[in-house]
């Protein structure tokens, strides 16, 4: 099918398009540059409209819906298929990507290698059919034939060019697809999947000292850019402020990836440990850990050097959403406040 995205200011871009393709993938698959950030039907940033009719509309009782207007042919690019050719308006800017990124795309993978890390949480990896070459921070969708729609995971790690994604996954009350990786009794689960994606990336052309602030599994996208930074030995040059927290103590993990960064970079390197639901008097590798909520301690550990850092969010959408007006307060800009909202 032929898809033509257009915008009120005359812009126009025409893509082919898969039977049942969603039409958020199609478009980045070809290298339009559309609007999302969970591409899963959570946040409402990919909203459309089309012709009535013309779109199948699908998991309408998700949360991204709750100011679409279905009726009068307003969507969600994440959760739209077409029923033919059809026009879909956008009120963004329409371009194409850089020739020079990797566009994302379907491939099958084998999930495998679980290891429990903390309370209801593992770690796993996904072994892929083709390699793809991907940004710190950027992340993938997965889908498995029993459980319908999409699901949002960070890679932990970074390769160029890799068949290797590692991921955290935490189990979910009522997920469907937390639940049934958790009940599982296989070795090895097959997915379809789709990426890379996601704007949240680190670029150390940027040459900039970072600000990292995570909720929970929100830790795994920034452990990619601290894996990349490292790499290239990054901090012997910039610092980084981590604020990292979790429920209760037994929540944490990657504690002795994060500590030997902290003693490998000394000096440049800071780490804030947070727990909401309980008070720990002991330390992890020397460092305190602070009680409650991470915006609220945030917020009374600024430092003057904040508003010229980049600073990535990783957690709930509802942390994200606390920390912002904080950040751009004290003077961090709109292009330096980076985070994809899936949590």
């Amino acid at each position: 099918m032929v898809i033509k995205f257009l915008n009120k200011k005359g812009q126009e871009l025409e893509i082919d398009c898969g039977e049942d393709e969603i039409l958020l993938q199609a478009g980045l698959r070809n290298g339009v540059i559309l609007p999302y950030e969970c591409s899963t039907g959570t946040c409402g940033s990919c909203k459309a409209l089309a012709k009535p009719g013309t779109v199948n509309v699908n998991e309408k009782d998700l949360d991204g819906f709750k100011n679409v207007k279905i009726s009068k042919g307003e969507f969600l690019l994440c959760q739209g298929t077409a029923k033919e050719n059809c026009k879909i308006l956008l009120n963004t800017s329409l371009s194409k990507s850089n020739k020079d990124e990797q566009l994302p795309f379907h491939q099958k993978a084998c999930l495998k290698d679980f290891k429990e890390v903390a309370r209801e949480t593992i770690t796993a990896n996904f072994y892929l059919s083709g390699k793809i070459s991907f940004k710190a921070g950027q992340y993938i969708i997965v889908k498995h034939p029993s459980v319908e729609g999409y699901r949002a995971y960070s890679m932990t790690n970074f390769e160029e060019n890799s068949d290797l994604l590692s991921l955290v996954i935490k189990n979910k009350i009522n997920g469907k697809l937390t639940n049934y990786l958790f009940d599982s009794k296989d070795d090895e689960i097959k997915f379809d999947i789709f990426g890379p994606i996601g704007k949240a990336t680190f670029n150390p052309l940027e040459r900039k000292n970072l600000l990292m602030i995570a909720g929970g599994t929100g830790i795994a996208g920034l452990m990619s850019i601290l894996n990349h930074a490292d790499q290239l030995r990054y901090f012997e040059d910039y610092k980084v402020d981590l604020f990292f927290g979790v429920r209760k103590y037994e929540d944490f993990f990657f504690l002795d990836e994060i500590s030997n960064l902290s003693r490998k970079y000394i000096g440049n390197f800071n780490i804030y440990f947070i727990t909401s639901d309980e008070k720990v008097s002991s330390k992890i590798n020397s460092c305190d850990v602070s009680n409650g909520f991470v915006h609220e301690v945030f917020e009374d550990n600024l430092k003057s050097d904040y508003s010229e850092r980049i600073a990535f969010l990783g957690g709930p959408s509802r942390m994200i959403d606390l920390l912002i007006p904080t950040l751009l307060k004290i003077g961090v800009s709109h292009d330096c406040i980076r985070y994809d909202k899936f949590g």
